[in-house]
């Protein structure tokens, strides 16, 4: 059985167009996944049988059913194109007629013809969807919920100064002087009263008790508020996951996502965080922040799917493939599979070399944030310049080496906090001696307050009685609650390996890898945060692939020679060549860049390259673009 064209309108099948002998296939592997296309995109529609199978009939059907009910030209007219071989149906093009930007003229109606789904539109419709939209719009729908957020707890490092060290000194000094003046008032107390029998006196013991109790409650409140004002409480900040992100928003257009690079070790546990410019504030110590990890915040990114998906490419040197509903997003040399396609005995002929893809100064980087100095001070990962040169140069002013580009990643990189500040540091010392003394006075307190409250309970007894056969006193004692402390030690313990932030805001959304935990504040960043966010990282992992020099780059490196010719090809060989552009050629492997299948003709026109070593000459170097000193 020999290949039969099938063209459809509103699913029906039409006579060929009149233009139908000019249909080729195009297949380009130089972006992302094989970008298939029609080559004829505007049509001739133009029998004359009048029925439905006539194109230029169905088309001016369309257009007149907009004048008694129907859709009219305002909605395209759906359009298929289906290559029919032995049973087996391919579809080649799936999308609309435009026919109300159409040339119509009797029976003759010339159409553009536009594709649906496929990677180009999914860049267009993933530009239009923000994933504000899919919170907001979606709540409780399955699109990005609460329950997609990691609350990430995070201290505040500002860098402290000779100012802050010696006023923290001072409150730590005067506060353990009063506590120890309050311990010996305590013991005064006990002297005095004795254990006290009578109600009168029971009562001033009370009223001692509850007195020095405030008093204690007083310091403990002033301790807690100075270790506030100066070393501030554990905070968060809510995010989402890189691979939650992503799947969500493939979630929205009934896809799925999938990355080897997101699920990876290395990232599977990579958060961002987005911009955050609101806050909350501690009315009782004037401390902003969400203190507690249930506080409602987003933690969604600030942007497009669009966006999102462009930046996860920039970051990884990746490409995104698109194939039965999976969006997937991989570095630009993955493949799964062996070469099916083997090229027919022909004449190469000339080559090219592939010199467009060479790059003599790459730059990768991530952002600082300026509200948040930590990003600055420890610039380390941030950016890395690779420098690619010739070893040895005979005429320096003939050297051929060219090419700038930068990769520029819209994130900045979060730090660990490693080690306790100054501040820390003395109120970490100075708690060695203030939580014994207050966690003492404390429980000396409590012993009080509970032999009090024993007391009041009796008493209460006696006056219900006394007012059950008409005695009345103007009494009414209430137990004292007892005093409850959280040690200082506590507030400044746990706080190695967090995330650091100079201020509770975020300009610029940071990326964070996460070891998340049951309990939020246990929640810490991960070991390899910074080697893995890490420029330098990025390059060796992903960006090295295009290097030129056979040290960086094993094998033949980025070199290729590139062919084109002119060969026999049926549709076996299009089946092969369309999920998967590798190649054989004699006995080298090789990549197809760009294919136009002539249909009619069963020809074929095909660029490709063979990755072959045409120069010994280049040397790599990665240096710090700030110092122009080597990195690695």
């Amino acid at each position: 059985m020999s290949l039969k064209t099938n063209f459809l309108l509103n699913n029906i099948n039409i006579s060929e167009p009149i233009n139908y002998q000019e249909l080729s296939l195009e297949l380009n592997f130089d972006n992302d996944e094989s970008s298939e296309s029609v080559s004829v995109t505007e049509w001739d529609f133009g029998v004359g049988i009048q029925d439905n199978s006539d194109g230029s009939y169905a088309a001016n059907k369309h257009i007149s059913n907009g004048l008694s009910g129907g859709v009219g030209v305002g909605e395209g007219m759906p359009f298929e194109l289906d290559l029919e071989y032995n049973g087996a149906v391919d579809n080649l093009f799936s999308g609309y007629i435009d026919l109300w930007d159409a040339t119509i003229d009797c029976n003759l109606v010339t159409a553009t013809a536009t594709e649906k789904g496929g990677l180009d539109w999914l860049r267009g419709a993933a530009n239009g969807v923000t994933f504000e939209y899919l919170y907001e719009e979606h709540k409780g729908s399955g699109r990005i919920t609460d329950s997609d957020f990691v609350s990430v707890p995070y201290v505040i490092n500002s860098i402290p100064n000779g100012k802050e060290a010696f006023l923290l000194t001072l409150t730590a000094f005067t506060i353990t002087t009063t506590i120890i003046s309050e311990i010996n008032k305590m013991k005064d107390l006990i002297i005095e009263s004795g254990f006290p029998t009578e109600t009168s006196a029971v009562i001033k013991f009370a009223f001692q008790v509850i007195y020095v109790s405030t008093l204690i409650v007083s310091v403990v409140n002033l301790i807690i508020q100075a270790v506030k004002m100066l070393i501030q409480p554990i905070k968060y900040h809510k995010g989402m996951y890189l691979r939650d992100l992503a799947q969500r928003g493939a979630e929205y257009f009934g896809l799925e996502f999938k990355s080897t690079i997101l699920e990876s070790t290395s990232f599977y546990k990579a958060v961002i965080l987005p911009q955050k410019n609101t806050q909350d504030i501690d009315a009782k110590d004037g401390v902003t922040g969400f203190f507690k990890p249930e506080d409602a915040q987003y933690g969604y990114f600030s942007g497009t799917y669009g966006g999102f998906l462009q930046m996860l490419k920039t970051m990884f040197n990746a490409k995104l493939m698109m194939s039965n509903g999976v969006i997937r997003l991989e570095r630009k040399d993955y493949t799964t599979s062996t070469p099916k396609y083997i090229l027919p005995n022909v004449e190469k002929g000339s080559y090219t070399l592939n010199k467009s893809d060479f790059v003599s100064n790459l730059f990768i980087e991530f952002q600082t944030d300026l509200n948040d100095k930590n990003t600055i001070q420890q610039y380390e990962g941030t950016t890395a310049q690779i420098q690619t040169t010739y070893k040895n140069a005979i005429n320096k002013d003939m050297v051929l080496l060219s090419g700038f580009e930068r990769k520029s990643i819209p994130l900045a990189l979060g730090k660990r906090k490693v080690e306790l500040n100054v501040p820390e540091k003395i109120i970490k010392a100075f708690s060695i001696v203030l939580d014994p003394l207050i966690g003492g006075l404390i429980t000396l307190a409590n012993g009080f307050i509970i032999t009090v409250n024993v007391i009041i309970k009796a008493i209460s007894k006696v006056l219900k009685l006394l007012k059950k056969i008409g005695i009345k006193i103007g009494f009414d004692p209430e137990p004292i609650k007892t005093i409850k402390y959280t040690p200082i030690k506590e507030l400044i313990d746990n706080r190695i390996n967090m995330l650091m932030m100079e201020n509770d805001f975020i300009n610029t959304p940071k990326i964070i890898l996460v070891d998340e935990k049951s309990t939020p504040r246990n929640t810490k960043l991960n070991g390899s945060n910074e080697s893995v966010l890490n420029s330098v990282y990025l390059y060796n992992n992903y960006y090295k692939i295009n290097s030129f020099d056979t040290a960086e780059n094993s094998g033949n490196a980025n070199q290729y020679k590139i062919y084109e010719s002119e060969v026999p090809f049926c549709y076996e060989d299009y089946v092969k060549v369309k999920s998967d552009n590798k190649l054989i050629d004699g006995e080298k492997e090789g990549e197809i860049i760009s294919l136009r299948w002539n249909v009619d003709a069963q020809t074929a026109e095909i660029k490709y390259k063979i990755n072959e070593l045409y120069s010994n000459n280049f040397k790599t170097k990665i240096i710090d673009s700030r110092t122009g000193n080597p990195l690695v």
